[in-house]
């Protein structure tokens, strides 16, 4: 968590937003200071960040879709960038959680890895939460099909973990 920094100004404590530093090697521009920290016993320690830190929300979900002869089936999963969750059955899309607490989408992204049978969608690499990623199974004629999703958010450009869950996804077409 990071400290806030306040000062008084006539009288008013005021929190700043703000910091600003002139950069030698640019010929003494003023340039914005994102983040300040300090040295407390050896451990750094951050003290102001400009970055809207954002809060997410996910939980571990389980998507299955079984049918007969016909038609495809498909269970899919979808972080939606309006800040739901989604789930995929056959064609219809259903809300399952808000996973945007406070922020934009633009803010964070997502890495899946997958084990199981590799459903479409991005694997092992970040993307951003603003593209509304998705991941799909789709069963033919006679496939059983069963994927575990890990995925971890974090801010985007990396940085730590904000959250970390489990999906399941299982399509079966008989």
């Amino acid at each position: 968590m990071t400290a806030k920094l306040h000062f008084r100004n006539a009288g008013v404590l005021r929190t700043l937003r703000k910091l600003f530093f002139r950069d030698p090697a640019g010929g003494g521009t003023l340039r914005p200071l994102r983040k300040a920290f300090y040295r407390d016993n050896g451990v750094l320690r951050q003290v102001f960040s400009s970055v809207a830190a954002g809060v997410v929300s996910f939980t571990d979900a389980a998507v299955s879709q079984v049918g007969a002869l016909g038609a495809v089936q498909t269970a899919g999963y979808r972080i939606n960038a309006s800040g739901i969750v989604q789930r995929l059955n056959r064609t219809t899309y259903n809300t399952i959680e808000t996973w945007l607490v406070s922020g934009a989408a633009a803010d964070f992204e997502v890495v899946c890895s997958a084990s199981g049978d590799i459903p479409d969608g991005f694997i092992g690499t970040a993307v951003n939460l603003s593209t509304s990623p998705e991941w799909t199974l789709s069963a033919y004629s006679g496939d059983v099909l069963a994927a575990t999703l890990s995925f971890i958010v974090r801010p985007a450009g990396g940085g730590a973990t904000l959250d970390a869950w489990t999906v399941t996804l299982y399509a079966e077409r008989f």
